[in-house]
């Protein structure tokens, strides 16, 4: 199947004979992971679980897909670092984030926007996701939305984000504007496995074609409030200790 505004590469065509060819699609997952003071104790801990399981968890809905899939971690906090470099799921080195400082959701998106630029002009893939999981915010995020919106719009990006309690909403609504928009649910003590295993099987029907990367924009009542697609909207009535907002 086909994305809009997707283009194909070498790499991602297989020859199988004559006739026949085997689409061998590849995506980058690159998650800016906030780990700042505020982020210290279960909440850290629990976050470098859930991330150190998604390559298990991709692999475990790309069993029957030809889908490559490349991971890099990004963390911010005063400043953005770069903690796992692009790799194939397979040579994915778990991460171990210690939160201190403050928080600088400007900068880390600046380079968080640069990597994956990077990474979709060398050709090896032909989508990036940013998965932005944070509990505050911190500098302007105006040129950062409108380079998101952009990409969004070229069928070259998909921005997910999982606010944590203490998040600013008005930020994370500029970002994205309704669409792929998360919230860990109060109470459920930090748990951020049940948004890494819907984002999992995301990437994947998303890389397959069975979800549009370029989503139509939510209507402001049904963000909301109500049931869709198997999430309720931002309230504190999440299912298995998330909300959300839109499709995958």
């Amino acid at each position: 199947m086909n994305f809009i505004g997707l283009k194909k590469t070498e790499t991602g065509i297989r020859k199988v004979g004559v006739e026949e060819t085997v689409t061998c699609s590849s995506a980058a997952v690159l998650f800016l992971l906030d780990e700042s003071g505020s982020m210290s104790g279960d909440s850290i801990r629990s976050l470098n679980e859930a991330i150190n399981r998604f390559p298990t968890d991709v692999s475990a809905n790309n069993r029957f897909a030809r889908i490559n899939i490349e991971i890099a971690v990004m963390a911010f906090s005063s400043s953005v670092r770069l903690v796992s470099d692009w790799a194939p799921l397979g040579n994915y080195s778990p991460v171990s984030l210690s939160a201190n400082g403050g928080t600088n959701l400007e900068i880390a998106l600046e380079a968080a926007l640069r990597k994956v630029k990077d990474k979709l002009a060398e050709g090896s893939c032909n989508i990036a996701h940013i998965v932005l999981i944070s509990d505050g915010c911190g500098g302007s995020v105006k040129n950062a939305s409108r380079e998101i919106s952009k990409m969004k719009s070229e069928g070259n990006l998909v921005f997910w984000m999982l606010g944590v309690p203490g998040y600013d909403t008005a930020t994370a609504q500029e970002l994205t504007k309704g669409e792929r928009l998360y919230l860990l649910k109060s109470g459920k003590q930090f748990d951020y496995s049940d948004f890494i295993t819907m984002l999992a099987s995301a990437v994947i029907k998303i890389q397959n074609g069975n979800q549009n990367p370029t989503m139509q924009k939510i209507p402001e009542t049904k963000r909301l409030g109500g049931k869709q697609n198997g999430f309720n909207q931002p309230t504190d009535n999440g299912i298995g200790g998330i909300t959300g907002s839109g499709k995958f």
